[in-house]
């Protein structure tokens, strides 16, 4: 019964093909050095003098997207003020912002200012 076989397929059933067998010494060497690697790479480590630049990049500092506006400026705003008191807009996305001014103080510096500090830029009419 086998030997009717083995003449059929062309060899005996023991024997394995020549390209069978050269796919299974390919397969086993990649499983073999895979195998290594997963088990020897934790291990290796780069010294730090190793020429190589550094995995980590600096901290990116965050962007600040700079709104702009247009105030239209009170000549009062422009003027150093004759008591202290309070300026606000609302800006945007911001909302209502507010500022408060001191005794010779110019209210459109002191509000500029604090919607610089908010990553708004004015622009004045």
């Amino acid at each position: 019964m086998w030997g009717e076989r083995s003449g059929l397929v062309g060899g005996s059933v023991g024997e394995v093909s020549s390209r069978r067998q050269r796919a299974g010494q390919v397969v086993l060497t990649v499983l073999l050095v895979g195998c290594l690697a997963f088990v020897l790479l934790p291990r290796i480590q780069l010294s730090s003098d190793s020429g190589l630049p550094p995995t980590d990049p600096a901290p990116a500092q965050p962007q600040r997207s700079t709104d702009t506006i247009t105030i239209r400026w009170r000549a009062r705003d422009l003027t150093p003020a004759a008591k202290a008191d309070t300026i606000c807009v609302i800006a945007g996305r911001y909302g209502r912002v507010c500022a408060d001014f001191g005794v010779g103080m110019r209210p459109a510096v002191v509000l500029t200012a604090e919607l610089a500090r908010r990553g708004v830029q004015v622009n004045a009419r």
